[in-house]
């Protein structure tokens, strides 16, 4: 065959280029580059033009009225300005802004306003030849107010960005100083500022003289440059607390419990801006605007950007997640950005016919964004891509032939409920679950031959009696025994440094959700969890003991009564603490696992059930409705919250029925839409909202057992016999060298980031020129069958086109492929090998659609 590798390249090319899927796919991959390196919104020509200045007929300032309480407040400003046809929009980055009084508040460009002195004024916006006021009073200009370390300066020191991961928050600091990571250990931040190297960074006598800030100030050299502006208000803040005695607070110090901004969601056009306005809730009842000292982040700088002053612009169409982190607290602003469409595009909508509830909710966000749906695949598109998800096995020829035939309308509910029940189906998630789970036999695991398939029957049984999730996961955390008797013992013994930590990081993930391993050892940057909560949960599992038994590699999880877990700084015993609560339990002499399952698993737990139906969609969509699928947080969101509550709910409501959710997700419209874009919906934000299905590179074990079906070669793994397929292996570590070059995790760790799904030049290289591939094309027995029956060019064709793509060929592809055949009428077994061959190496196969 290497003799014909320059023909066959020409050839696979050709096959490619005739491939129905190819067009769209070739425009959609230079679509999407191009919006990587440019924020220009595709279809530019439909942007709306900017209203004329003789549009507008009023304009309103909020808040309208405005109190200063000291010389230390601010308050953000924005102005709306009413268009004729209705419609409110923000033009306060567009407005000039002045002070009635300059001697009582002062207000900038950006509409923040700040106090001058005690008294009365009013601060007048204009936009064009509009005006308003809003009237501001001062209060306490004069008088000393007790400052505070952790409410006063940290607020500043973080926003200057003095303990970011860049600057003194690093690991190691920076020239000998080092804060925490955005103030996590306020104590020690207040030592290292005040007392460390004899307090070298602080002047008491001379206050303004202080090492710390002549340098954030760029009054002398600093690495960092300079970080707050002299003489401003943050400046003399801080000289003010140098010059009070650099005092730590009172211990009824008001604190900071919850942020707010406004607006929570908002709807822009592309080009406009959006000012947001930043509120902090304190124990004490009262309200601060802390939007000068909030840092913000956009999740989707394709879609809005924001800058330090929280002013949002919309930059291309879809949905933005806009970040507001405020002293360890954080709220969140969802900005959409419509796409302008034309009116023929209303059909993709109504030609959207719902299947379910699933659908209802994805077209009401598809609609809001202005994103038109693709239509529904066919039926050769439909059965490859469910039979690939569901059961990760290609569906025969005879199987297509028959569905394809079929007139019953409800074919595809009656096939999905067939593969739901097919062995297959049991193997192929067992699979998932071994990933996940970490069934492994050797390093780093170490469950050895007898654990791992114990542990792989389990999971086995599992799913083929469909067990109820909550119970499945109450057995896991429960479990107890020798792990070679046992297969559910093996739970605590996969995680490799069988701790309490490691326990409870594991437990997080894949439970969960919810990563908090970076809070072992320090504040989790962008979310609130603390090492205290990380050491709060890992004290649930102190009580987990693992003992050595005398057959080799044998060992038992027991409950220990006397575990306990120490805070690895304090030394002191921890207490359990439920992930997300402030208040530790006590609950002495009681099983914590016990305690913390009944939690887990409780239908008020707000990461349990979220989390697993999120997992499944990401498994059959190649893409969580949050995403990644193991890592839920404030910064991360759902694309679809209310899709999301609704797949929980529906879990719950019916017994943790993990099937039914698959049957739900299989049935919808939503997931039989076609993977072919239309006019409107080729960037990524189709695929982020599920406008289309997502093509997606079929995972190694799925690829290793078409290949092989194709073939009719079966795969023959080392101590097992042949015919075992790649989707039934127990065990990471059964030798492959395909399986591992493919993507294959190594189950090191619980996160679906560790199997790799991308195409790279390797993968190509073996495809075409690897002798595996080779030796199962030549020995093909397929083939050989279908030359041995007498059957027609033709007809082998259609079967083998069947065979790899659930489609009969093109007219094009049987031109091209039927000449290439009979020139070769001497040879036909070697001429149908390269066809076999060809196809073999074409996206079509390698990729499900």
């Amino acid at each position: 065959m290497r003799r014909v590798a320059a023909l066959m390249m020409l050839f696979v090319f050709s096959v490619w280029m005739a491939s129905p899927l190819t067009a769209v796919a070739r425009e959609q991959n230079r679509h999407d580059k191009l919006a990587r390196r440019t924020s220009a919104k595709p279809h530019a020509k439909w942007q709306m033009p900017k209203p004329h200045l003789s549009e507008w007929l009023s304009i309103y300032i909020e808040p309208s009225t405005v109190t200063l309480p000291n010389r230390y407040a601010t308050a953000q400003l924005i102005v709306f300005a009413r268009h004729k046809d209705g419609r409110f929009v923000d033009v306060t980055h567009e407005a000039k802004f002045r002070s009635e009084n300059p001697k009582v508040a002062t207000v900038d460009e950006f509409g923040l306003v700040a106090p001058n002195g005690d008294g009365e004024t009013a601060i007048v916006a204009t936009f064009g030849n509009l005006t308003s006021k809003t009237e501001v009073t001062v209060k306490n200009f004069s008088a000393e107010i007790p400052l505070s370390f952790t409410e006063d300066v940290l607020p500043v020191l973080s926003k200057a960005g003095c303990n970011q991961t860049g600057c003194h928050g690093s690991p190691k600091g920076k020239n000998g100083f080092k804060l925490s990571l955005f103030a996590a250990e306020p104590d020690l931040d207040y030592i290292a500022l005040t007392k460390a190297i004899f307090a070298r960074r602080v002047n008491r006598v001379e206050p303004e003289k202080s090492l710390f800030l002549l340098k954030a100030t760029g009054a002398i050299s600093h690495g960092g440059g300079q970080r707050i502006a002299p003489n401003s208000l943050d400046h003399q803040l801080l000289l003010d607390w140098l010059a009070q005695g650099m005092p730590w607070g009172r211990d009824d110090q008001p604190r900071c419990i919850s942020l707010e901004v406004q607006p929570k969601e908002d709807s822009l056009k592309t080009g406009e801006q959006r000012q947001l306005r930043v509120l902090a809730h304190y124990s004490d009842q009262s309200v601060r605007d802390v939007t000068r000292l909030t840092r913000f982040l956009s999740n989707s700088s394709a879609v809005a950007t924001v800058d330090e002053h929280g002013r949002v612009q919309a930059q291309g169409y879809g949905e933005a997640t806009i970040l507001a982190i405020y002293m360890g607290k954080f709220a969140m602003a969802r900005i959409a950005v419509p796409q302008p469409l034309p009116d023929d595009a209303e059909k993709f909508f109504s030609e959207f016919k719902p299947n379910n509830k699933i659908d209802e909710l994805v077209l009401a966000r598809l609609r809001k964004l202005g994103i038109p749906p693709s239509p529904l695949s066919d039926d050769t598109e439909f059965i490859r891509r469910v039979f690939l998800d569901a059961i990760g096995t290609l569906p025969t020829p005879d199987e297509v032939r028959k569905f394809i035939s079929d007139t019953d309308p409800k074919k595809r509910e009656k096939l999905i409920d067939a593969l739901l029940q097919r062995p297959e189906f049991v193997d192929f998630w067992t699979l998932k679950w071994g990933d996940l789970l970490r069934v492994k036999r050797d390093f780093p695991i170490h469950l050895w031959d007898k654990g791992v398939w114990n542990f792989h029957r389990f999971i086995q049984e599992s799913i083929a009696t469909n067990k109820p999730y909550d119970q499945f996961v109450r057995e896991l955390l429960l479990s107890s025994g020798s792990g070679y008797r046992k297969g559910v013992a093996n739970f605590y013994r996969s995680v490799p440094e069988r701790e309490p930590r490691t326990w409870a990081e594991t437990v997080s993930t894949v439970f969960m959700g919810v990563r908090i391993d970076c809070a072992r050892c320090h504040s989790h940057p962008f979310e609130p969890w603390s090492q205290n909560d990380h050491h709060g949960l890992a004290a649930f599992f102190a009580k987990v003991g693992i003992k050595d038994l005398p057959e080799w590699g044998e060992q038992m999880v027991f409950f220990n009564a006397n575990g306990n877990f120490r805070h690895t700084k304090t030394g002191e015993i921890v207490k359990p603490k439920f992930l997300g609560s402030s208040q530790p339990l006590d609950i002495d002499g009681v099983d914590t696992i016990k305690v913390f399952a009944d939690w887990l698993t409780s239908p008020e737990n707000p990461y349990f059930a979220r989390n697993i139906v999120n997992r499944i969609w990401f498994w059959l969509f190649g893409r969580g409705i949050v995403h990644e699928p193991d890592d839920f947080r404030a910064s991360n969101p759902p694309s679809n919250p209310e899709l999301l509550d609704y797949l929980a709910q529906e879990l719950v409501s019916s017994g943790y029925n993990l099937r039914h959710i698959f049957r739900l997700i299989l049935t919808s419209r939503t997931y039989q839409t076609s993977s072919r874009a239309n006019e409107w919906n080729k960037s990524e934000q189709a695929i982020v909202h599920f406008a289309r299905y997502p093509v997606k590179r079929l995972m190694a074990e799925q690829l290793l057992d078409a290949v092989s079906q194709v073939c009719e070669h079966p795969e023959k793994f080392h101590g097992l016999p042949l015919g075992y397929r790649a989707i039934q292996l127990p065990d990471s570590r059964i030798s492959s060298y395909f399986l591992d070059l493919f993507g294959r995790p190594q189950r090191d760790i619980p996160c679906e980031c560790e199997r790799k799904s991308e195409t790279a030049l390797q993968h190509a290289l073996y495809l075409i020129s690897g002798e595996h591939l080779e030796r199962k094309v030549r020995e093909s027995q397929r083939i050989k069958r279908l030359l041995q029956s007498g059957a027609s060019d033709e007809a082998i064709m259609d079967e083998l086109w069947l065979a790899a793509f659930s489609r009969f060929p093109t007219e094009e592809e049987k031109q091209k492929t039927l000449n290439y055949v009979r020139e070769r009428e001497k040879q036909k077994d070697q001429a149908w090998q390269d066809v076999l061959w060809a196809l073999l190496n074409t996206k079509e196969f390698l990729f499900n659609h």
